[in-house]
């Protein structure tokens, strides 16, 4: 047992307990050496002898993914072991649920692609990784609202499982083996193959299925009887979602495995789709504004002057804010205009004023979805972008955008599709040949992507489209192995676009030129691509309104130059500039262990790389509950661990 105020390893202290797990107390603690808060949690008492016997505790270790608790370790204490990771702020899904909330559909589709994402991720480990209680409760909602699957029962390789479950979201398989193993009798099931000897993915898209069904109906579900009565269909509520995503639930959640999805990124593909399958989900969403309108033409006398005052204000407000971001967005400042257009888009003292000015919503989406594009966060650009589609069904633009991130996506059949509803709208024939160029790299077409993207760059007057069909080009060369195509178009391109396109350009060839002298093994040809990017950097920090990256990478290459005192002033100049944000002091980590590698054994001194450390590792915290990862800070941890394993640190 372990109580308050216990140090563990002589790392995790124990602070308090928080909550009652299926195998016993949870309870938070400190990481001394992290110093950060982390959960620890009795694991179940048949995984503890395959600790010492697998490799299992090692892979559980080494999972990382944005809606996972990151594990750090398995602690034994006499016959029981206790498992250490990440402490989820926020609330379980099942808060919520048991609270009467009501979801929209978009948001149950966001959760229900990021769930199926880490379920694919599992699923795919080697041995795979069957989490075996799915339900509610072991779905945490973070701040920021994504979702963090919490609370493994820990089945590898489909053997086990069949503990510690709740009945409620069990799979028929499940509820089967647990029987056979407590020598119970289990009635004969046509749903059940012969021969069900463990659990596999589809076991956890069925709880992933009746998890949801609780969601959308807010009924718990009932545990399943092979002779008893089968749940109540979806289509027999009146719910305020369309048929597809109903049909989609229903899927996952068929008793016979057979019938159900057979991954997880099978169920994601189909929710991918939704909206183009679902013509329902369009007449409601469209039902839904017809019905606000005709509310607001129901009011009258003096209360409907007093609200159409004050909602006057308000939309004043707004229009500011609004014009505020377009600002912003012209500055590339992505992180911002995604904080501040999705702050906006999610004020309900805005919706009103919003819902008579769907234009202007749909160009907040629209600049959002650009910022997630140039992070290369295809997904989300696309989710952006259909539903700035949604709000402004005649901007051709829209629709090229659209395809061109499906596009990158490989979702090629659906891009296509989007670009045959641009060209309706009239989109012109340099931006048709540009999405053509897109899909086509989509499909690994690259000879056709070219042609394409010499067609835009002949056909066009547009200087921002030239400029989009060049780095299209650069990209082709990338994804071909062609370092020496991509630098040519990208200089060539640097030499034609207009002044107003350069800093794109000029990105693109430095980020370029940092890939290529990764790879070159020519001593001299590796100077002069450094010297080249050093260059392209150095121009867009002295130029107006660098973003972050650039000066990050600025930083980097003069520490790979051997310029470690250039390299800190850049990185003080960035602590600065952005005080909370855990890359900056990771980085300065980094460069003073460089620093302190050139000096004699008996000179150096690891002060400054700890203290960057520390503060890199209570920012980085921050940045994992809005599901962020980075594997440079498991490179800086691991330094870390070496400096204090050889003694050059001491833990404190």
């Amino acid at each position: 047992m372990i109580a308050v105020g216990d140090v563990l390893n002589e790392t995790f202290e124990v602070i308090r307990e928080i909550g009652q797990g299926g195998t016993g107390i949870v309870y938070l603690a400190y990481h001394r050496r992290l110093q950060k808060q982390v959960v620890i949690k009795k694991i179940r008492e048949d995984f503890v002898g395959r600790i010492h016997e697998r490799a299992e505790a090692d892979l559980l270790k080494g999972l990382h993914h944005e809606y996972l608790p990151q594990v750090y370790d398995f602690v034994q204490m006499g016959t029981q072991v206790y498992t250490v990771m990440d402490y989820v702020e926020g609330y379980p899904l099942s808060y919520y649920v048991e609270g009467g909330q009501k979801f929209s559909q978009r948001q149950i589709l966001i959760w229900l692609r990021q769930l199926c994402q880490v379920l694919d991720y599992l699923h795919r480990q080697n041995p795979p990784v069957i989490h075996s209680d799915i339900k509610p409760s072991n779905i945490m909602i973070r701040p920021d609202g994504r979702v963090c699957l919490i609370d493994f029962n820990i089945s590898l390789g489909g053997g086990g499982g069949v503990s510690g479950f709740s009945e409620r979201y069990a799979s028929p398989e499940q509820m089967f083996l647990s029987a056979m193993a407590a020598g119970m009798p289990f009635p004969p099931d046509p749903n059940l193959a012969a021969g069900v000897r463990g659990l596999d993915p589809r076991s956890d898209i069925y709880s992933l299925g009746i998890t949801f069904y609780h969601v959308l109906t807010g009924v718990h579900p009932m545990p399943y009887q092979p002779q008893g009565q089968p749940q109540r269909p979806l289509e027999s509520y009146k719910l305020p979602y369309g048929q597809e995503l109903l049909r989609i639930v229903s899927k996952a959640m068929e008793p016979m495995r057979e019938k159900r999805y057979q991954s997880a990124r099978e169920m994601e593909s189909d929710i991918l789709n939704i909206k183009r399958r679902d013509k329902e989900y369009r007449r409601a969403a469209l039902g839904q504004r017809i019905l606000v309108l005709t509310g607001c033409l129901l009011l009258a006398g003096g209360a409907a002057l007093g609200f159409w005052g004050f909602q006057t204000r308000l939309t004043e407000q707004f229009t500011e804010q609004y014009d505020e971001l377009v600002r912003i967005a012209q500055t590339d400042d992505y992180d911002t205009v995604i904080t501040r257009g999705i702050n906006l888009l999610n004020n309900e003292k805005y919706d009103w004023a919003m819902k008579r000015q769907q234009e202007k919503k749909a160009d907040i989406l629209y600049m959002v979805a650009n910022c997630y594009f140039e992070q290369e966060d295809y997904k989300n650009a696309s989710d952006f972008y259909e539903e700035a589609v949604e709000y402004n069904q005649e901007n051709p633009e829209y629709f090229r955008d659209y395809a061109i991130a499906l596009a990158r996506q490989e979702n090629t059949e659906e891009a296509q599709e989007i670009l045959d509803e641009a060209v309706e709208l009239g989109l012109e024939e340099d931006h048709i040949y540009l999405v053509q160029a897109e899909i086509s790299a989509g499909k690994q077409d690259y000879g056709t992507a070219l042609e394409n993207f010499q067609k835009a760059v002949d056909t066009t007057e547009n200087a921002y489209l030239r400029t989009r069909a060049y780095l299209l080009a650069s990209r082709v060369y990338r994804s071909m192995g062609d370092a020496r195509g991509e630098l040519e178009t990208l200089r060539e391109a640097r030499e034609g676009v207009d002044e107003g396109q350069e800093k794109a350009i000029t990105r693109a060839l430095g980020a370029a030129c940092m890939r290529a002298y990764n790879q070159e093994t020519d001593q001299e040809e590796k100077l002069s691509l450094l010297e080249e990017a050093l260059n392209c950097y150095l121009s867009l920090v002295n130029g107006s309104q660098p973003v972050f990256q650039d000066r990050m990478n600025l930083a980097v290459l003069y520490e790979i130059a051997g310029n470690y005192q250039e390299s800190e002033r850049q990185l003080l100049t960035m602590k600065e500039l952005y005080p909370d944000d855990y890359r900056v002091y990771m980085r300065l980590a980094l460069l003073y262990c460089s620093v302190e590698r050139q000096k004699p054994e008996d000179q150096r001194n690891y002060g400054l790389v700890e203290e960057n450390y520390a503060l890199a590792q209570q920012y980085y915290q921050k940045a994992l509950n809005s599901g962020a990862s980075d594997e440079t800070m498991q490179d800086l941890e691991d330094i870390m661990n070496q400096l204090y394993q050889k003694g050059w640190l001491k833990a404190k």
